[in-house]
């Protein structure tokens, strides 16, 4: 903690070692600013640094399922419906880090496959028929499992 000019103060945490990829963060505070506000505001910033520095994930799901893709195309039997089903995903998760995915919002998005709507009841667009209308029907639980566990491979691979 360090108190500028003007009397406001500048608060820094930093987690693991600078030379090697060390996280950081300050945040400036106002002048009388609590001493207790800038010390949790510290503390959540330590934990929120020592969390990310734990997960080693690097890109976005999309460039994790294009990976994914190009590694199990000459094994997989079915790789067009692997590929539909982990594509599926993207529409929502698709510009998020893997790593930042939680298992509520996973199994949100399940439930509106399965029920064919948001939460608020609204339809949501789970597919397109032939003539490329989008379509506004629930999923079959086969479905749905489907694309969980082409989600679930992508994670351990």
């Amino acid at each position: 903690m360090y108190r500028l000019e003007n009397g406001s103060f500048r608060v820094k945490v930093a987690v693991g070692d600078r030379n090697r990829g060390g996280l950081q963060k300050e945040k400036t505070f106002a002048r009388g600013t609590g001493l207790r506000e800038m010390k949790a505001w510290q503390t959540t910033a330590r934990a929120e640094l020592t969390r990310e520095d734990i997960r080693p994930a690097r890109d976005t799901l999309a460039a994790d399922v294009e990976r994914y893709l190009a590694l199990k195309k000459p094994h997989l039997v079915s790789f067009k419906d692997r590929e539909y089903d982990l594509r599926a995903w993207l529409a929502r998760f698709g510009h998020r880090h893997r790593h930042t995915l939680e298992p509520q919002e996973l199994q949100t998005q399940l439930n509106e496959w399965r029920t064919g709507q948001d939460p608020q009841g609204r339809p949501i667009i789970t597919g397109w028929d032939h003539q490329h209308n989008t379509v506004s029907k629930p999923l079959a639980a086969r479905t749905c499992n489907l694309r969980r566990t082409a989600l679930s491979n992508l994670f351990t691979v």
